[in-house]
């Protein structure tokens, strides 16, 4: 058990050196228009390709740990995005970020809430009031709709 937990580990991070690796020569080669995520879903897709094909019992260890991702990944990830923002860009684009987050989330709140009431009334769904549609409709729209 040990040694395939290790084997699955070193096989995870040889997919994200390769993925860093060929992000760096796409962008060397002039190709600094393809993202670096595309560069590692597809280098993570071959890889995922690859062991199905090889051995499928290395597959079942590399699960999602949900509470994992959020305590130790998405932190650092939010953290990086806020502390490389520059000032200057932000505070230049501030009157759009703000009418896209809150007339954005006010039109989406309206169109999913009026969605999800008529397709209750039409018997597509169960049927809603229009107030707890509203309500829905406000709630799924706040997401991050900028």
């Amino acid at each position: 058990e040990e040694t395939r937990l290790n084997l699955s580990v070193a096989l995870g991070l040889a997919c994200l050196c390769s993925a860093f690796s060929l992000s760096h020569a796409l962008s060397q080669a002039g190709m600094w228009w393809m993202p670096e995520a595309l560069v590692a879903i597809a280098v993570g897709a071959a890889c995922s390709a690859l062991l199905l094909v090889v051995n499928a019992d290395v597959i079942s260890l590399m699960k999602f740990d949900y509470s994992f991702f959020m305590v130790w990944l998405l932190p650092p990830i939010i953290f990086e995005a806020g502390f490389n923002l520059e000032r200057g860009h932000f505070f230049q684009n501030i009157g759009a970020t703000l009418l896209y987050a809150f007339l954005g989330t006010l039109v989406s709140a309206l169109a999913i809430g009026g969605l999800v009431y008529a397709a209750g009334q039409a018997g597509m769904c169960h049927a809603l009031a229009p107030l707890p549609s509203a309500l829905f409709g406000a709630l799924i729209s706040a997401t991050d709709p900028v």
